[in-house]
């Protein structure tokens, strides 16, 4: 398997039709743009996971509208998750574990209807794990 180092040049988010984003595996640094779904708006799906990407989560991802996959796992981004991002109405899928994300856990992603898969491990965040999560006990 051939990986790629370094960083990701700023002309990359200038691709404003992208619709797939996915460096999975490499060893790319740096952190994501605030504005990434203001310069990347067409995004159905970002795939970054094990990577050194570092700084926060863009505040701007539950702005991708279309936006049905995100993996960030295997990272180093810190603060919190977007309070917004499971009111993507489209979002199935959420994979933030292995970063060091602190806070509490977004009740937009607790109250979601659409996310069928989640992974929040190995963070430092609280609060309530989503009712969808837990079976229903009669």
């Amino acid at each position: 398997m051939v990986s790629t180092a370094g960083e990701l040049p700023k002309t990359f988010f200038n691709i404003f039709s992208l619709v797939s984003f996915d460096i999975l595996y490499n060893e790319i640094a740096g952190s994501l743009p605030a504005d990434l779904c203001y310069l990347l708006p067409m995004l159905k799906a970002i795939a970054i996971s094990v990577n050194q990407f570092t700084g926060q989560i863009p505040s701007s991802l539950p702005r991708c509208e279309s936006l049905q996959y995100i993996a960030l796992s295997n990272n180093k981004f810190t603060g919190i998750i977007p309070q917004d991002i499971g009111n993507l109405s489209m979002l199935l899928t959420v994979y933030l574990a292995e970063n060091q994300l602190t806070g509490t856990n977004p009740n937009s992603i607790s109250n979601s209807s659409n996310i069928i898969s989640l992974d929040l491990g190995s963070n430092m965040l609280t609060g309530n794990v989503p009712t969808f999560l837990v079976p229903e006990v009669n």
